[in-house]
């Protein structure tokens, strides 16, 4: 039986980083329809919460377990980190402080130092550098973080798209075109809802290597 808004049951997994006005119900995670459900199963015991994205995207269930299938293949079509590079791009160049504290906590549990993690969301010199490239990336993923900064920059980015067909074919190119795009949807939704971190960083990163950190809200 539905749970009703506002009320949680004893032993309810916890929903975090809902929107607080309450214009969008959070679907409790034991209210999920069966194959959602058991699609985002390991998830929830790992991280030991439902995020709120999908307590609020489950509205839509049928598209959101498509919708989390797409991340998860285009995930494991592309080699190395360079997943990770998109994602931590993306979330930095769009402000999507959901997204960007769930990757930098992700990128540390897999063992990514928090130079790289930096590199990643910020580039060499900030979150103003841009393109800028930076010693912690590798030539590939820095070649990756052009392109997305390129494609979020509302460049043509043909230079940067052919340099990343060059070093990793076209498979891949466009497996980093394909996640670009989920996460640029991501970071709408969240604007529009006003999703905010589940949780904060602890140790919180700095988005250069001299500022002092910076706890997220």
């Amino acid at each position: 039986m539905p749970t009703p808004p506002g009320t949680s049951r004893p032993g309810a997994v916890p929903v975090l980083g809902a929107p607080e006005d309450g214009l969008v119900t959070p679907v409790p995670f034991e209210d999920l329809p069966e194959p959602l459900r058991d699609e985002l199963a390991a998830r929830v015991q790992r991280l030991g919460y439902l995020g709120g994205f999908f307590s609020v995207a489950a509205h839509q269930p049928g598209p959101l377990l498509h919708f989390n299938r797409f991340t998860e293949s285009l995930k494991d079509g592309l080699p190395g980190r360079l997943s990770e590079v998109v994602a931590l791009t993306a979330a930095a160049t769009a402000g999507n402080q959901y997204e960007l504290v769930q990757h930098i906590r992700l990128a540390r549990t897999l063992g990514c130092p928090d130079a790289w993690i930096r590199a990643a969301a910020y580039g060499a010199e900030g979150p103003t550098a841009g393109p800028v490239p930076s010693p912690a990336l590798d030539p590939d993923e820095q070649a990756v973080r052009s392109l997305a900064v390129a494609a979020m920059g509302g460049q043509s980015a043909r230079a940067e798209l052919s340099a990343v067909i060059t070093r990793l074919g076209e498979a891949t190119a466009v497996g980093v075109l394909l996640l670009l795009g989920r996460y640029l949807a991501h970071a709408m939704v969240g604007r529009v809802l006003g999703l905010g971190p589940p949780v904060s960083l602890d140790p919180p990163l700095a988005p250069t290597r001299d500022a002092p950190p910076r706890r997220t809200p």
